[in-house]
């Protein structure tokens, strides 16, 4: 029974029985294996980034050491790698995990995946960072995640903390300010601008209710119509100069120093003008409001805009905006983009279709037209003779067929067939402007339309004659070489033969042989001629290559009839050119 091995390690377990003898060697494999599960460390180079398809993988081999098997794997490579790595951990099925560090240059990150990548069950490593993974070994669906989400510690020493990618400068003790407050965001935020110790500050004023003041506070002339200073009633419309703690008017506290009193001194106001606040009803602290005021109040209100619907002149700056209590962000630039427009722009907007791969309905008008490269397309004309010329114009498809038919008078598209309109009254070609080649699969009719007229071939070739046996009955001389070639049309061959030799010489006599053509000589069977043998009947001549032949009656001007199986009888006759030839017709069912 062969051994087994674990899903997770890939430790060997040996069979009932196995291995007799080698368990050292087995068990030693297997320890060196938990060795390297439980504190293996390992630097792996990856050699390239490598694709979702085409990832670095790291092994976890049965029964053997491999690198996917670490407790710790750093990733370094030799150069930066010029995209995002992806490594792929094997077997899919494996639950392991494991510390990874990421030490790629470039700032690259690293995507880990355990079965089938799926961007939703990958787990992203980034640059320089170290993460505890954990794989789920579920088959070509696995995930891999994070073992510290939601992370839950008692206490926790680091000697920097970074929050939402900013650095915390705090130490330990500032933060612990914070330890127990009930202040809200806003009420913190009140502090922004403060130079000194806030409490410092209070305790260096006085309430605003019945305040008490410490040293001396002057003023330096009062004319005052009745009330009390210092509970010291006053009876005449004057005051004598002197140094008071409070002053009332009226029953009211003068809260105004000296200083903000002397501003009044070298008023050029008359009394009329300030008999103005006789009956005033407005209160210390309204009144205060025009402490550092310039100008006329009015004539400043008077250039002021309203806060309520304003109607503004001139170029008006704004370094924050908010609408609806959402700051604008869009520049200038930006918001003078909607210059010019007239109704509302997403409406126009859903209006449009797309740049990419746009679908349109209705009626489509395009000054031009440029499709990839080429000419530019102005204009789609539907003209039946093509009259204008146009380079820059579209044809339609009727206009294209009426072309197409009113220059093809003489022909007619009938199914897959093309046939002339008329019958055996048009020419396939001219005189002047011809064909060059015609391939055809099948025959031709020539002069008429039944199967007497229908040519279905036409070759020519070279053949091997037959100059076995005595060749002519009686030869002497020399014979060298021999040629013949072939032209066949329809059931008909031509055939040409030649025998080459030197002193060559037909004696007299009769004998029974071939001359030239004999049996399995000829390129093509032969017709059976009723039956008789041998079939290879034919007419032709037999010659020195001077236009003679040789007959029966030993003359040079008669055809031969048959050449084989039959006896012969000829005059001596010598050829001084050194060859013989022979020309001869027959018919074949080939």
């Amino acid at each position: 029974m062969p051994s087994t091995y674990t899903t997770n390690l890939g430790i060997e377990k040996i069979a009932v029985g196995e291995q007799s003898g080698t368990w050292g060697t087995t068990t030693n494999t297997n320890f060196d294996i938990l060795d390297q599960a439980v504190n293996g460390v390992i630097q792996i180079t990856l050699a390239s980034a490598g694709t979702s398809g085409s990832p670095t993988v790291l092994d976890i081999s049965n029964g053997s050491v491999s690198d996917g098997r670490n407790k710790f794997i750093e990733f370094v490579d030799g150069g930066d790698l010029g995209a995002t790595a992806y490594v792929q951990l094997s077997p899919n099925d494996a639950e392991k995990i494991v510390f990874v560090r990421n030490s790629l240059s470039g700032s690259r990150s690293i995507l880990v995946f355990q079965g089938t990548y799926n961007a939703s069950n990958d787990f992203e490593i980034p640059n320089g960072k170290d993460v505890v993974i954990k794989f789920d070994g579920g088959g070509a669906t696995a995930t891999v995640t994070q073992v510290f989400d939601d992370l839950l510690v008692t206490g926790l020493s680091v000697t920097s903390l970074t929050l939402g990618g900013t650095a915390i400068t705090s130490t330990a003790a500032e933060l612990n300010v914070l330890d127990g407050i009930t202040a809200t965001t806003t009420e913190l935020n009140y502090t922004d601008g403060v130079t000194s110790n806030i409490q410092t500050q209070l305790n260096a004023k006085a309430p605003l209710a019945s305040p008490t003041f410490t040293g001396t506070v002057t003023i330096a002339t009062a004319d005052i119509n009745g009330g009390n200073i210092d509970g010291t009633a006053i009876g005449s419309s004057s005051a004598s100069t002197g140094n008071f703690s409070t002053l009332s008017i009226a029953g009211s506290a003068i809260t105004s120093t000296a200083a903000e009193i002397n501003i009044l001194d070298g008023v050029t106001a008359t009394a009329s003008e300030i008999n103005v606040l006789d009956g005033i009803t407005a209160t210390t602290t309204e009144l205060n409001y025009v402490d550092g005021v310039t100008s006329a109040i009015q004539t400043q209100l008077n250039a002021k805009a309203p806060t309520a619907s304003p109607t503004l002149t001139g170029t008006t700056s704004i370094s924050t905006l908010s609408l609806g209590g959402t700051t604008i962000t869009a520049t200038g630039t930006e918001l003078n983009y909607t210059d010019g427009v007239t109704s509302n722009i997403q409406t126009q907007l859903d209006a449009k279709a797309p740049i990419a791969s746009p679908t349109f309905t209705g009626t489509s008008t395009v000054p031009s037209l440029v499709l990839g490269s080429g000419s530019t397309v102005t204009s789609i004309k539907d003209e039946d003779n093509m009259a204008s010329n146009s380079n820059t114009a579209l044809a339609t498809q009727q206009s294209i067929k009426a072309y197409v038919d009113a220059q093809s008078t003489d022909f007619t598209s009938v199914a897959t067939d093309i046939r002339p309109t008329t019958d055996n009254a048009n020419d396939l070609g001219s005189a002047s402007k011809r064909w060059q080649d015609l391939y055809l699969s099948g025959g031709v009719y020539i002069g008429g339309t039944t199967s007497a007229n229908f040519l279905d071939d036409y070759e020519k070739g070279t053949f091997t004659l037959n100059v076995g046996g005595s060749y002519l009955v009686p030869l002497s001389g020399t014979v060298s070489s021999y040629y013949a070639e072939y032209v066949k049309v329809g059931r008909v061959v031509h055939v040409f033969g030649q025998i080459n030799g030197s002193s060559l010489q037909i004696n007299s006599g009769t004998g029974t042989g071939y001359i030239i053509f004999g049996t399995g000589a000829l390129p093509f069977a032969t017709t059976n001629n009723g039956g008789q043998s041998p079939n290879e009947t034919f007419t032709g001549v037999v010659g020195d290559g001077s236009g003679y032949g040789l007959t029966s009656a030993g003359s040079r001007t008669a055809s031969v009839s048959a050449v084989y199986g039959t006896d012969w009888s000829w005059g001596p006759t010598s050829f001084s050119s050194g060859a013989i030839n022979a020309v001869c017709t027959y018919m074949t069912d080939a």
